[in-house]
């Protein structure tokens, strides 16, 4: 009969390697001394952040363009934030530069939410560039919201005298600088030559963003001499309101230069 001596001094020997080995796993788990471990960033992070809330207000258009002294109508999108119909108010803070007219709203709010419409007129000494008009829009168990109405204020308008010898007229282009809205309004022209006999108007027909429309205003008062110059006072007014007016010194030609 064989001796079991040495299978169990074999069963011994593998009882103390795996007892040996544990410690050594578990001291290679460990962080090393003055290592920290990093954390796991938190899911915020991981994502870039949490989305910018969404304004419960919306300006159509998202931006008010006005020439100096020129108004326009707003019309505000009110969403309700309970969900539920409710009441709700919106105020639009009118400043010295920008008159509001009706400038605040409250009543019912439907679940599916409401509008109104305001009018907002830029100063005639407005500075060009970009203005907050401050709101603040509230419903009823649901919050207070601050809002911010962005208005650019610019010179709406590039103007072009054209001397146009061939048909005895003064041309005018006007140009849309505008980029949300169409302008209408009318060119005014005066000649103390009397060329124009008194001062002579013509309606501009309508101009979209950023286009051109031109006026052909005929000189009536008199003969033109070729290469003579003649004096001519222009104003263009947009029917929102904005005014410009120059003078302008023109030479006839009767051959293009």
């Amino acid at each position: 009969m064989p001796s079991p001596k040495p299978a169990f001094a074999l069963a011994l020997a593998a009882t103390f390697a795996l007892y040996g080995a544990a410690p050594a796993l578990s001291a290679a788990a460990k962080p090393k001394p003055g290592k920290k471990t990093p954390a796991s960033k938190p899911a915020a992070a991981r994502t870039g952040g949490a989305s910018k809330a969404k304004s419960p207000v919306r300006f159509v258009p998202e931006v008010l363009e006005l020439g100096p002294g020129e108004e326009d109508i707003l019309e505000v999108r009110l969403t309700n934030t309970y969900g539920h119909p409710t009441v709700g108010s919106f105020k639009l803070l009118p400043t010295n530069t920008f008159q509001v007219t009706k400038t605040e709203w409250d009543g019912p709010l439907p679940a599916w939410g409401a509008k109104t419409y305001l009018r907002v007129r830029a100063a005639k000494n407005a500075e060009p560039g970009l203005h907050h008009l401050k709101a603040r829009y509230y419903v009823d168990r649901a919050g207070d919201y601050p809002v911010l109405l962005p208005v650019r204020v610019k010179i709406p308008v590039a103007v072009e005298v054209i001397p146009d010898y061939a048909n005895s007229a003064v041309r005018v282009q006007v140009k849309n600088l505008l980029s949300n809205r169409t302008e209408r309004g009318k060119v005014e022209l005066r000649n103390p030559d009397r060329l124009l006999q008194d001062q002579v108007s013509a309606i501009l027909p309508p101009i979209p963003p950023g286009e051109t429309r031109e006026v052909s205003i005929p000189v009536i008062g008199g003969g033109i001499a070729p290469g003579e110059q003649y004096r001519f006072d222009v104003k263009v007014a947009t029917w929102p309101g904005y005014e410009t007016s120059f003078t302008r010194h023109l030479k006839f030609y009767d051959a293009p230069r």
